[in-house]
């Protein structure tokens, strides 16, 4: 199967990549059939043969997750079916259940459990609020009359 792909040939912290039409199972920095475009992250500098990346999806290449996204954006159309859209996986890193210890059956009736002991706690204070107003009137009355 062919892939289009990315192959780094810039030095050490000075990255710049070829977009290649390779078969899948060579090496990442081995042979490759053609160079069909040039990247350099530091500029943002996208060069691409926009002729030959259709002629190779025609003919059945698939282009890698990175390929694709810049393909993308150098407007090459129907790109977004052959890579996860990238805040899927982000969210997947920063979900809030994995970060807390799994919970279990019984831990998730103790919330349950607390709110219906609450709520009888607070009726009960509001009771005993409404009986200490009933009672303040009547002692005020006992000490006018003394």
């Amino acid at each position: 199967m062919l892939k289009l792909r990315l192959v780094r040939i810039g030095k050490k912290k000075q990255p710049y990549f070829r977009i290649v039409a390779a078969e899948q199972k060579k090496a990442v920095q081995g042979k490759f059939i053609e160079v069909i475009g040039h990247y350099n992250p530091i500029n943002k500098d996208l060069t691409i043969d926009k002729d030959r990346v259709a002629y190779w999806i025609s003919k059945g290449a698939q282009p890698s997750d990175s390929a694709a996204v810049l393909f993308k954006k150098d407007g090459i159309a129907d790109m977004d079916k052959y890579f996860d859209p990238r805040e899927k996986k982000r969210k997947k890193k920063k979900e809030s259940e994995e970060e807390k210890p799994a919970s279990t059956p019984a831990a998730e009736n103790k919330p349950k459990e607390e709110a219906k002991e609450v709520a009888p706690a607070e009726e009960v204070k509001e009771e005993v609020a409404e009986e200490t107003k009933e009672e303040a009137p009547a002692e005020e009355v006992k000490e006018e009359e003394k």
